[in-house]
């Protein structure tokens, strides 16, 4: 089992497309952004269905990050966005970061080599 991370950049998200294994541990985490925002999985997710959608606030230390464990055993790629919720524009913010899409690549270990 390994740790792996997505990082939530106003702009970005790194890595854009993420590989995996099954009992990986992925690491969601807002990197310079204080919005909140949602992840979803429109079309199936590598993790417990009662995990995803997710919310993250980059505005508090303890809710800008959560880990999901994949629980996915067979090699599949999973699509996901990044939305932030709306707020009201304040005239001094910047454009506010808009939709992000990134995937997750789960790849199995294939069958032992011949020596």
């Amino acid at each position: 089992m390994t740790t792996k991370y997505v990082d939530i950049e106003p702009t970005k998200l790194t890595p854009e497309t993420l590989t995996v294994k099954p009992e990986d541990n992925v690491v969601f985490q807002m990197v310079g952004r204080t919005d909140i925002v949602t992840v979803a999985f429109p079309t199936g997710s590598p993790f417990p269905s009662q995990d995803t959608p997710f919310t993250l606030n980059g505005g508090n230390q303890l809710l800008a990050s959560q880990s999901k464990t994949v629980t996915v055993t067979s090699t599949q790629s999973f699509s996901y966005t990044v939305t932030p919720t709306p707020s009201l524009p304040k005239p001094e913010d910047p454009e506010p970061p808009g939709t992000l899409q990134g995937d997750i690549d789960v790849s199995t270990d294939g069958p032992p080599k011949d020596k």
